[in-house]
């Protein structure tokens, strides 16, 4: 009987034991889930660069971007400029996020936009990367799914685990979350933010039209004395300058409006490269011609029309040709006397509903 007793009694003091010890390895284990740590482990990322970012949709529709000559390009629409001032920050904040483990082992991922048309798969890939293998020199791919509500981040998991964490940035922001009917970080400008690279973005503008003279629009500095400073008055100017004439004052408002529209004209469509020789760029109806802090010249080369009636224009940094809606055409390539000192009509001032289009005598083609 005393042997049986002291047998229960060992017995209990190790269950007791073991209890106490599971309690302890779980408590660590919450300890370790709450502890604020990288999301992409140092190993996987240092020294590590990225060339190539594939974004997925939660349907299963891609989109590719990837560096060409210092500029980010959509690989798979035609090479359209990509917004490089969208996909670094999007590679810096995936390499520098932080975060904690939410669950270990999710029931509904879908409560956190996971596993749902919604969610985006974005994976980080290094110059090995090829179209044949569409995984290869990975880098990182993680799922994003639904931002997290009253703070700056979002939930996420590492593609192919199931732990979900809440990590400190929303790449979903960058990327979307709705489907778009283009690459939704593809530059919607004829003129591409990455152009020219260096301030001041713009200096000159110089229009040549078919038949007539071509100018020059050049911004200058100018002296300010305090109290204009005060009063908002700019530190530069725009000059106007005619073929064969003198220096010209323009009119501020319409000079301002035209040199913030010429480099965010929007284009309609991307052209198949091969058209480009049938297109009239040998004989152009108009061209504009931009200079900036650094770097080459951006051409902007008026064309004919192509099969859809849209005006077709040549790029010269992003070498591609673009469709561009004719109601466009008068405001990129405006007469002279748009800027004359004394006008009045601003044709590029945005807070008019419908704005008048400057004159414009090009040949139609």
């Amino acid at each position: 009987m005393l042997r049986r007793l002291l047998i229960l009694a060992a017995l209990l003091v190790a269950l007791v034991a073991v209890d106490r010890s599971q309690r302890d390895a779980a408590a660590e284990r919450r300890q370790d889930a709450l502890r604020v740590r990288a999301f992409v482990p140092a190993a996987q990322r240092e020294g590590k660069s990225v060339a190539v970012v594939r974004v997925q949709d939660g349907d299963g529709s891609v989109h590719l971007y990837g560096r060409e000559a210092g500029l980010w390009r959509c690989l798979d629409y035609r090479a359209a400029p990509a917004l490089g001032d969208k996909l670094e920050p999007l590679i810096t904040g995936l390499f520098e996020a932080q975060g904690v483990v939410l669950s270990e082992k999710p029931q509904q991922p879908h409560d956190y936009g996971l596993d749902v048309p919604s969610m985006r798969t974005i994976s980080l890939h290094g110059a090995g990367w090829t179209p044949k293998d569409p995984t290869g020199d990975q880098v990182v791919a993680i799922d994003v799914g639904a931002a997290v509500v009253g703070a700056d981040g979002c939930y996420a998991r590492v593609r192919g685990e199931q732990a979900i964490w809440t990590i400190d940035v929303d790449p979903g922001a960058i990327t979307g979350r709705e489907p778009s009917a283009r690459p939704s970080l593809i530059d919607p400008a004829l003129v591409p933010a990455a152009w020219p690279g260096v301030a001041p973005r713009l200096q000159g503008i110089r229009v040549a039209r078919a038949g007539q003279p071509a100018y020059q629009l050049e911004m200058r500095a100018r002296e300010v004395s305090p109290e204009e400073a005060m009063q908002g008055v700019p530190g530069f100017e725009w000059i106007l300058k005619r073929e064969g004439g003198a220096e010209e004052k323009t009119a501020f408002a319409p000079a301002v409006g035209y040199s913030s529209h010429v480099m965010s004209v929007p284009w309609a469509e991307v052209v198949d490269s091969s058209l480009a020789p049938t297109l009239g760029f040998d004989a152009p109806r108009a061209e504009v011609t931009l200079t900036g802090g650094g770097g080459d010249p951006c051409r902007l080369v008026l064309g004919g029309r192509t099969a859809s009636g849209r005006l077709a224009v040549l790029n010269s940094v992003s070498r591609l040709v673009y469709e561009m809606d004719p109601a466009e055409e008068a405001l990129l390539f405006p007469a002279p006397e748009a800027f004359a000192e004394g006008a009045t009509v601003n044709p590029w001032d945005t807070r008019s509903a419908t704005p008048a289009a400057p004159s414009l005598s090009i040949p139609p083609r």
